[in-house]
């Protein structure tokens, strides 16, 4: 069969690694709103805060308590309205995850695990620990001095 074209829409126009081509399930997906959300309002609540402080700054100084009043409101809507998104998105990140923890994703694991650290890590050293007091005696810790390329090498984004 000839093809005029054959595109990987994914790959070419998203790029790999961008935030619409890693989607992958529903629960990122409500986490990437979620935290879009919250940057939004974040971002409205600003704005309202610095118009509303500058309402009261200017109904006070022509003695107007019209305009005082308005300020005032719209400082008290943009914070309740700024809470209630955070209060959302709170909920739906308690209640949506099913991701495993990683003390119980290794836990049980009975294979050999490499740990590839950094001298500044204190985590790793924790979950060695963790994993030999279970048993397992199969683990490599690898000092690095970069964890760059290794992150990449398996696809562990960056902090």
């Amino acid at each position: 069969m000839n093809h005029l074209a054959q595109v990987d829409i994914g790959k070419n126009f998203l790029g790999s690694g961008t935030f619409l081509s890693d989607l992958g399930d529903i629960g990122k997906l409500t986490s990437n709103i979620v935290v879009a959300a919250i940057s939004l309002s974040g971002i409205i609540l600003l704005f309202l805060l610095i118009g509303g402080g500058i309402g009261i700054i200017a109904g006070s100084g022509s003695d107007n308590p019209e305009a005082v009043a308005k300020g005032k409101q719209a400082v008290t809507t943009a914070l309740i309205g700024f809470i209630i998104v955070i209060l959302i998105g709170v909920l739906l990140f308690a209640f949506s995850s099913k991701n495993v923890s990683s003390y119980e994703a290794i836990s049980s694991f009975e294979g050999d695990m490499t740990i590839y650290k950094s001298g500044s890590c204190g985590c790793c050293d924790v979950y060695s620990s963790y994993f030999k007091s279970k048993g397992n005696s199969n683990l490599n810790v690898v000092d690095l001095a970069d964890l760059g390329e290794t992150k990449g090498k398996y696809g562990i984004p960056s902090a």
